[in-house]
Protein backbone atom coordinates (compact mmCIF):
# COMPACT_ATOMS: atom_id res chain seq x y z
CA UNK A 1 0.00 0.00 0.00
CA UNK A 2 1.53 3.37 -1.14
CA UNK A 3 2.24 5.83 1.92
CA UNK A 4 0.45 9.17 0.13
CA UNK A 5 -2.19 9.44 -2.38
CA UNK A 6 -1.94 12.29 -4.66
CA UNK A 7 -5.34 13.61 -6.15
CA UNK A 8 -5.27 15.61 -9.20
CA UNK A 9 -8.10 17.08 -10.74
CA UNK A 10 -8.21 17.36 -14.53
CA UNK A 11 -10.38 19.45 -16.80
CA UNK A 12 -8.99 20.68 -20.14
CA UNK A 13 -5.68 21.02 -18.79
CA UNK A 14 -3.41 20.11 -21.60
CA UNK A 15 -1.48 23.37 -21.81
CA UNK A 16 0.47 22.38 -18.47
CA UNK A 17 -0.86 19.34 -17.34
CA UNK A 18 2.28 17.18 -18.13
CA UNK A 19 4.54 19.73 -16.15
CA UNK A 20 2.37 19.13 -13.05
CA UNK A 21 2.59 15.69 -13.48
CA UNK A 22 6.14 15.42 -14.51
CA UNK A 23 6.89 17.13 -10.94
CA UNK A 24 5.14 15.10 -9.10
CA UNK A 25 7.10 12.02 -10.95
CA UNK A 26 10.10 13.72 -10.04
CA UNK A 27 9.69 13.98 -6.22
CA UNK A 28 12.62 12.56 -3.63
CA UNK A 29 9.91 11.03 -1.74
CA UNK A 30 8.91 8.35 -3.79
CA UNK A 31 6.18 6.00 -1.76
CA UNK A 32 3.13 7.48 -3.41
CA UNK A 33 0.02 6.84 -5.80
CA UNK A 34 -0.99 9.30 -8.16
CA UNK A 35 -4.43 9.86 -8.91
CA UNK A 36 -5.11 11.55 -11.81
CA UNK A 37 -9.52 12.38 -12.13
CA UNK A 38 -10.37 13.43 -15.83
CA UNK A 39 -13.16 15.68 -15.42
CA UNK A 40 -14.86 15.13 -18.98
CA UNK A 41 -12.11 17.06 -20.37
CA UNK A 42 -12.31 18.03 -24.10
CA UNK A 43 -8.55 18.49 -25.36
CA UNK A 44 -5.79 16.40 -24.89
CA UNK A 45 -5.46 15.57 -21.16
CA UNK A 46 -7.21 12.40 -21.28
CA UNK A 47 -4.96 11.27 -23.38
CA UNK A 48 -1.61 12.66 -21.49
CA UNK A 49 -3.18 10.91 -18.65
CA UNK A 50 -3.36 7.53 -20.31
CA UNK A 51 -0.02 8.03 -21.59
CA UNK A 52 1.55 8.80 -18.12
CA UNK A 53 -0.80 5.80 -16.84
CA UNK A 54 1.29 3.47 -18.98
CA UNK A 55 4.59 4.72 -18.24
CA UNK A 56 4.59 4.50 -14.78
CA UNK A 57 2.76 1.49 -12.22
CA UNK A 58 2.20 4.94 -9.75
CA UNK A 59 -0.59 6.52 -11.45
CA UNK A 60 -3.85 5.52 -11.44
CA UNK A 61 -6.04 7.21 -14.33
CA UNK A 62 -9.90 7.80 -13.60
CA UNK A 63 -12.71 9.07 -16.57
CA UNK A 64 -15.66 10.73 -15.65
CA UNK A 65 -18.12 13.29 -16.77
CA UNK A 66 -17.91 16.41 -16.09
CA UNK A 67 -19.15 17.72 -12.57
CA UNK A 68 -16.45 20.05 -11.61
CA UNK A 69 -13.61 19.96 -8.99
CA UNK A 70 -15.12 18.81 -5.94
CA UNK A 71 -16.71 16.21 -8.04
CA UNK A 72 -13.12 15.01 -9.30
CA UNK A 73 -12.02 15.41 -6.21
CA UNK A 74 -14.36 12.56 -4.36
CA UNK A 75 -13.55 10.28 -6.92
CA UNK A 76 -9.97 10.59 -6.08
CA UNK A 77 -11.17 10.36 -2.42
CA UNK A 78 -12.82 7.25 -2.91
CA UNK A 79 -10.20 5.66 -4.57
CA UNK A 80 -7.33 6.47 -2.31
CA UNK A 81 -5.59 4.01 -0.26
CA UNK A 82 -2.38 5.72 0.76
CA UNK A 83 -1.77 6.58 4.74
CA UNK A 84 -1.97 10.40 4.06
CA UNK A 85 -3.73 12.66 1.08
CA UNK A 86 -1.83 15.56 -0.67
CA UNK A 87 -3.81 17.38 -3.58
CA UNK A 88 -2.19 19.51 -6.46
CA UNK A 89 -4.52 21.93 -9.02
CA UNK A 90 -3.21 20.46 -12.76
CA UNK A 91 -1.52 23.92 -13.93
CA UNK A 92 0.70 23.88 -10.80
CA UNK A 93 4.01 22.77 -10.32
CA UNK A 94 5.94 21.09 -7.30
CA UNK A 95 10.05 21.14 -6.37
CA UNK A 96 11.17 17.97 -5.83
CA UNK A 97 10.73 18.16 -1.88
CA UNK A 98 7.41 19.11 -1.14
CA UNK A 99 6.27 15.77 -0.26
CA UNK A 100 9.21 14.92 1.35
CA UNK A 101 9.06 18.15 3.51
CA UNK A 102 5.58 17.18 4.93
CA UNK A 103 6.28 13.93 5.49
CA UNK A 104 9.28 14.69 7.53
CA UNK A 105 7.70 16.68 9.39
CA UNK A 106 3.54 14.95 10.12
CA UNK A 107 4.94 12.62 13.06
CA UNK A 108 2.02 12.40 14.99
CA UNK A 109 -0.28 15.05 13.58
CA UNK A 110 -2.86 14.68 11.73
CA UNK A 111 -2.15 17.57 9.23
CA UNK A 112 0.83 19.67 7.83
CA UNK A 113 0.66 22.95 6.32
CA UNK A 114 3.56 24.08 4.13
CA UNK A 115 4.37 27.40 2.14
CA UNK A 116 4.12 27.73 -1.08
CA UNK A 117 5.11 30.43 -4.14
CA UNK A 118 2.52 32.60 -5.78
CA UNK A 119 2.81 33.19 -9.54
CA UNK A 120 0.32 36.19 -10.36
CA UNK A 121 1.36 37.67 -13.58
CA UNK A 122 5.38 38.56 -13.70
CA UNK A 123 4.97 38.71 -9.34
CA UNK A 124 6.68 35.60 -7.63
CA UNK A 125 6.12 35.60 -3.59
CA UNK A 126 6.98 33.01 -1.44
CA UNK A 127 4.64 32.52 1.64
CA UNK A 128 6.31 30.78 3.94
CA UNK A 129 4.93 29.75 7.35
CA UNK A 130 6.44 29.38 10.96
CA UNK A 131 7.51 25.52 12.39
CA UNK A 132 4.61 25.37 14.70
CA UNK A 133 2.67 22.15 16.05
CA UNK A 134 -0.14 23.35 17.16
CA UNK A 135 -2.21 21.07 19.79
CA UNK A 136 -5.73 20.26 20.46
CA UNK A 137 -6.20 23.27 22.31
CA UNK A 138 -4.27 25.93 20.22
CA UNK A 139 -6.10 24.72 17.02
CA UNK A 140 -8.69 27.89 17.19
CA UNK A 141 -5.84 30.02 17.79
CA UNK A 142 -4.49 28.83 14.98
CA UNK A 143 -7.06 28.89 12.51
CA UNK A 144 -7.40 32.71 13.45
CA UNK A 145 -3.77 33.19 12.59
CA UNK A 146 -3.76 31.03 9.57
CA UNK A 147 -7.05 32.74 8.38
CA UNK A 148 -6.16 36.35 8.47
CA UNK A 149 -2.90 35.83 6.69
CA UNK A 150 -4.87 34.00 3.54
CA UNK A 151 -3.19 30.47 3.93
CA UNK A 152 -5.81 28.45 5.50
CA UNK A 153 -7.91 27.36 2.25
CA UNK A 154 -5.57 25.32 0.07
CA UNK A 155 -5.75 22.25 0.06
CA UNK A 156 -2.57 21.63 -2.12
CA UNK A 157 -0.64 23.14 0.50
CA UNK A 158 -1.43 20.49 3.25
CA UNK A 159 -1.20 16.61 3.68
CA UNK A 160 -3.87 15.16 5.53
CA UNK A 161 -4.08 11.94 7.67
CA UNK A 162 -6.32 9.41 5.47
CA UNK A 163 -7.77 7.43 8.49
CA UNK A 164 -9.23 10.92 9.61
CA UNK A 165 -11.05 11.91 6.29
CA UNK A 166 -12.13 8.00 6.38
CA UNK A 167 -14.00 7.48 9.60
CA UNK A 168 -15.46 10.75 9.65
CA UNK A 169 -16.93 10.62 5.81
CA UNK A 170 -15.34 13.75 4.86
CA UNK A 171 -15.67 14.82 1.10
CA UNK A 172 -16.06 17.94 -0.53
CA UNK A 173 -19.38 19.66 -0.48
CA UNK A 174 -20.20 19.42 -4.40
CA UNK A 175 -22.88 22.12 -3.50
CA UNK A 176 -20.47 24.75 -2.79
CA UNK A 177 -19.00 27.24 -5.82
CA UNK A 178 -16.80 28.65 -3.10
CA UNK A 179 -14.61 28.30 -1.04
CA UNK A 180 -15.24 24.60 -0.93
CA UNK A 181 -11.39 24.21 0.17
CA UNK A 182 -11.64 25.57 3.30
CA UNK A 183 -14.99 24.66 4.06
CA UNK A 184 -13.06 20.64 3.93
CA UNK A 185 -10.15 21.67 6.11
CA UNK A 186 -12.22 23.02 8.89
CA UNK A 187 -14.13 20.04 8.63
CA UNK A 188 -11.06 17.59 9.25
CA UNK A 189 -9.86 20.38 11.68
CA UNK A 190 -13.13 19.31 13.74
CA UNK A 191 -12.37 15.72 14.07
CA UNK A 192 -8.09 16.69 14.42
CA UNK A 193 -6.15 16.48 18.10
CA UNK A 194 -3.38 18.29 16.45
CA UNK A 195 -1.67 19.91 12.80
CA UNK A 196 1.67 21.52 11.92
CA UNK A 197 2.91 24.61 10.21
CA UNK A 198 6.13 24.18 8.62
CA UNK A 199 8.60 27.00 6.25
CA UNK A 200 8.88 24.70 3.16
CA UNK A 201 7.65 26.99 -0.39
CA UNK A 202 7.97 24.01 -2.84
CA UNK A 203 4.29 24.22 -4.12
CA UNK A 204 4.07 26.61 -7.26
CA UNK A 205 0.69 28.05 -7.15
CA UNK A 206 -0.48 30.03 -10.27
CA UNK A 207 -3.02 32.21 -9.60
CA UNK A 208 -3.65 33.19 -13.46
CA UNK A 209 -6.59 31.83 -15.19
CA UNK A 210 -7.58 30.23 -12.00
CA UNK A 211 -11.72 29.98 -12.56
CA UNK A 212 -13.55 32.61 -10.39
CA UNK A 213 -16.49 30.95 -8.03
CA UNK A 214 -20.06 32.27 -6.78
CA UNK A 215 -20.17 33.48 -3.27
CA UNK A 216 -23.06 31.57 -2.16
CA UNK A 217 -24.88 32.05 1.66
CA UNK A 218 -25.15 28.51 2.42
CA UNK A 219 -21.21 28.14 1.76
CA UNK A 220 -20.32 30.94 4.16
CA UNK A 221 -22.87 29.19 6.67
CA UNK A 222 -21.49 25.92 6.40
CA UNK A 223 -18.14 27.80 7.33
CA UNK A 224 -18.62 29.27 9.80
CA UNK A 225 -20.29 26.75 11.67
CA UNK A 226 -17.08 24.22 11.30
CA UNK A 227 -15.43 27.37 12.44
CA UNK A 228 -17.83 28.03 15.76
CA UNK A 229 -17.07 23.97 16.68
CA UNK A 230 -13.19 24.52 16.02
CA UNK A 231 -12.97 27.81 18.41
CA UNK A 232 -15.52 26.80 20.92
CA UNK A 233 -13.72 23.51 21.75
CA UNK A 234 -10.29 25.52 21.72
CA UNK A 235 -11.83 27.83 24.41
CA UNK A 236 -11.81 31.09 22.30
CA UNK A 237 -14.53 33.21 23.21
CA UNK A 238 -14.24 35.82 20.74
CA UNK A 239 -15.41 33.42 17.38
CA UNK A 240 -17.86 36.30 16.97
CA UNK A 241 -14.73 38.60 15.08
CA UNK A 242 -14.13 36.08 12.75
CA UNK A 243 -17.53 35.08 11.78
CA UNK A 244 -18.78 38.94 11.33
CA UNK A 245 -15.17 39.70 9.45
CA UNK A 246 -15.30 36.65 7.09
CA UNK A 247 -19.16 37.53 6.12
CA UNK A 248 -18.65 41.06 5.74
CA UNK A 249 -15.22 40.64 3.60
CA UNK A 250 -16.02 37.92 1.61
CA UNK A 251 -19.09 39.77 -0.25
CA UNK A 252 -17.21 42.91 -0.49
CA UNK A 253 -14.17 40.34 -2.08
CA UNK A 254 -16.43 38.87 -4.39
CA UNK A 255 -18.40 41.70 -5.99
CA UNK A 256 -21.69 41.50 -3.98
CA UNK A 257 -22.90 39.03 -6.01
CA UNK A 258 -25.07 37.31 -3.61
CA UNK A 259 -28.80 38.20 -4.33
CA UNK A 260 -31.55 39.10 -1.72
CA UNK A 261 -33.75 36.21 -3.08
CA UNK A 262 -31.16 34.18 -2.60
CA UNK A 263 -30.97 35.10 0.83
CA UNK A 264 -35.02 34.79 0.96
CA UNK A 265 -34.42 31.57 -0.70
CA UNK A 266 -31.75 30.52 2.25
CA UNK A 267 -34.23 31.00 4.73
CA UNK A 268 -37.12 29.48 3.68
CA UNK A 269 -35.26 26.10 3.06
CA UNK A 270 -32.73 26.16 6.19
CA UNK A 271 -33.68 28.56 8.57
CA UNK A 272 -30.26 27.76 10.31
CA UNK A 273 -27.75 25.21 9.15
CA UNK A 274 -26.56 21.96 11.24
CA UNK A 275 -23.18 21.03 10.30
CA UNK A 276 -23.49 17.37 12.37
CA UNK A 277 -25.51 16.00 15.00
CA UNK A 278 -23.03 17.28 17.51
CA UNK A 279 -22.69 20.51 16.33
CA UNK A 280 -24.12 23.85 18.03
CA UNK A 281 -27.08 25.24 15.62
CA UNK A 282 -26.73 28.47 15.09
CA UNK A 283 -29.18 30.87 15.86
CA UNK A 284 -31.22 32.85 12.76
CA UNK A 285 -30.48 36.11 14.19
CA UNK A 286 -26.68 34.89 14.81
CA UNK A 287 -26.70 33.25 10.81
CA UNK A 288 -28.44 35.80 8.86
CA UNK A 289 -28.15 39.27 9.78
CA UNK A 290 -23.95 39.58 9.25
CA UNK A 291 -25.26 38.64 5.91
CA UNK A 292 -28.08 40.95 5.57
CA UNK A 293 -25.69 44.06 6.71
CA UNK A 294 -23.09 42.59 4.60
CA UNK A 295 -25.19 42.95 1.77
CA UNK A 296 -26.74 45.92 2.47
CA UNK A 297 -23.54 47.89 3.42
CA UNK A 298 -22.17 46.56 0.03
CA UNK A 299 -24.21 47.91 -1.94
CA UNK A 300 -24.46 50.98 -0.53
CA UNK A 301 -20.97 51.20 -1.32
CA UNK A 302 -20.95 50.23 -4.65
CA UNK A 303 -24.32 52.90 -5.07
CA UNK A 304 -22.18 55.86 -3.78
CA UNK A 305 -19.21 54.49 -6.19
CA UNK A 306 -21.28 54.16 -9.36
CA UNK A 307 -21.90 58.01 -8.15
CA UNK A 308 -18.84 59.61 -7.69
CA UNK A 309 -17.61 57.58 -10.60
CA UNK A 310 -20.06 58.18 -12.81
CA UNK A 311 -20.23 54.05 -13.56
CA UNK A 312 -22.51 52.79 -16.03
CA UNK A 313 -23.23 49.47 -15.66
Amino acid sequence: MPKVSIIVPIYNAEKHLRRCIDSILSQKYEDFELILVNDGSKDSSGFICEEYGLRDKRIKVILKENGGASSARNVGLNTAIGEYTAFSDSDDWMEEEWLSAMMENIGNTDLVIAGYVNHEGDEVVNKPLPLVTYSEGEIGDACFTLLNSFQMGFLWSMLFRSSIIKSNHIIMDENMTFQEDLDFILRFLTYSNSFKTIDSCQYHYYYTNKVSYRFTVYGVVKIMNSLKIILDESGYNHWRDIYGDSVLLIPLQNNTNISMKEIKSYIAQYGTYHYSATASVFLKIETLLPTFLAVFFARIAKFMLRKMNKINY
